[in-house]
């Protein structure tokens, strides 16, 4: 299964969307969270797709903060707390456990967050805390599925400051950490490093910190420069694969030999 995440930038013209879909379609992931989209876009027929609800800034008439779309069955879970920029939607892959999805973005350094100022990373911290919120009501109340929580969520976590702040990074680190989660765009597998090293991902792919499905040497960024091409976006693209753990154990017959998936994200080889 490929996952990958991508702020497309509002997709203001036609000439964009088309150059968008265009990459979107070479990279192929089976789940895509876009992020300041719109609603009728979708990257391929074969994809199903959830937005987030109305935009919580008038002038973005037409767009949606946050999208899951899926190649795999797909139920919408909801409402969030945050409606206008966070959508969450159970998948279910041809193997392993369930995908809980959690779509979003926080806000940027500055914007103002249901009447919370930007000033001193107030707006980030409550809209953080309410969304993290969401995450830990999400895992008790679908125990058997992995939680991913992807999207633009303004904040580096890098070794040296690129966007966002101190604080921010801290508070997300903590919120990440209580429903344990990961980021694999962080500090030191952060993709975008590789490629920019003055620079730092904050659109992020956050998943279990004891689950094996989640390759960081899968990982792949988007455009290979750099500096994102503004010509698709001023946000880098990020994916990555998951993975299937092969297991020995104990013969059922001599000579036979059978790939299993089961639910906990292995395939068991028997002999």
């Amino acid at each position: 299964m490929k996952l990958a995440v991508w702020n497309v930038e509002r997709l203001p013209s036609r000439p964009r969307r088309d150059r968008v879909l265009a990459v979107i379609e070479s990279v192929a992931a089976d789940v895509w969270i876009l992020t300041e989209t719109r609603a009728g876009f979708t990257p391929g027929t074969d994809y199903k797709g959830f937005c987030s609800g109305t935009p919580d800034e008038p002038e973005r008439a037409g767009e949606v903060w946050a999208a899951i779309w899926s190649r795999y069955p797909m139920d919408k879970l909801g409402p969030t707390s945050d409606a206008a920029r966070s959508v969450a939607a159970l998948i279910q892959p041809p193997t392993g456990a369930p995908l809980l999805v959690y779509a979003t973005v926080l806000p940027w350094v500055g914007s103002q967050w249901r009447g919370r100022p930007g000033r001193g990373g107030e707006a980030f911290g409550a809209a953080l805390d309410a969304q993290a919120a969401d995450w830990l009501r999400l895992k008790d109340e679908h125990p058997a599925a992995e939680l991913c929580v992807a999207g633009d969520l303004n904040q580096d976590l890098s070794d040296h400051h690129y966007y966002g702040s101190t604080a921010g990074r801290q508070q997300l680190i903590c919120a990440l950490e209580s429903a344990g989660l990961r980021s694999m765009t962080a500090y030191p597998t952060d993709p975008v490093r590789a490629v920019a090293p003055d620079r730092a991902s904050i659109d992020h792919i956050c998943v279990p910190r004891i689950s094996r499905r989640w390759r960081d040497d899968a990982l792949v960024v988007w455009p290979q420069r750099p500096a994102p091409d503004r010509l698709l976006s001023d946000h880098y693209g990020v994916a990555t694969m998951s993975t299937e753990i092969l297991r020995p154990i104990t013969p059922l017959a001599p000579g036979a030999e059978h790939l299993i998936p089961v639910d906990d994200e292995e395939l068991i080889r028997l002999r």
